[in-house]
């Protein structure tokens, strides 16, 4: 089962529908936003998920704006971290502004997966038996990607947003 994970979307529409169209191309059926999404309104843009896991990022300001959103397109809100089991794999994500929390989190060795954004910089680094991934950013970024994550053998492939 391929999953994906996307962060620091910043209200980046074009670049969002972008993302998605390719990932749903690709067969993707379960996406995780590690936050920083911005606005309410970008919301209805992930509507169509079997999945859909949000938590909020730092620049989030309005948590129960952006929580009622999600409930509409049969989303989950998380809050400031979540954590799913899909194909006996525990992942974890949040947004990782919370550096020393981020750190818990990975060190703790009860995750398969860690997922974070924040840096809006892409990383795929093995901590102990815990996979750490950042997607990446469609914001402010020098390059704009998301990860395209197989739970089967835990690969990573980093998926670049062209424009």
């Amino acid at each position: 089962m391929y999953i994906s994970a996307i962060s620091d979307t910043h209200s980046q529409t074009k670049r969002i529908r972008h993302a998605l169209e390719i990932l749903q191309n690709k067969g993707v059926r379960r996406l995780i936003h590690c936050g920083d999404i911005d606005r309410p309104e970008v919301v209805p843009l992930f509507n169509g998920w079997e999945k859909l896991e949000f938590v909020a990022g730092n620049m989030d300001q309005s948590t129960e704006e952006l929580a009622k959103a999600v409930s509409q397109i049969g989303g989950q809100w998380h809050g400031e971290i979540g954590s799913v089991q899909w194909q006996n794999r525990r992942i974890a994500f949040l947004h990782g502004h919370q550096t020393r929390r981020l750190h818990q989190v990975v060190r703790s060795g009860q995750w398969d997966l860690v997922l974070h954004g924040h840096t809006h910089v892409s990383r795929i680094e093995k901590i102990g038996s815990t996979l750490v991934v950042n997607p990446g950013a469609l914001h402010n970024a020098a390059r704009y990607s998301v990860a395209l994550i197989d739970l089967k053998t835990m690969n990573v492939e980093l998926i670049e947003v062209p424009f």
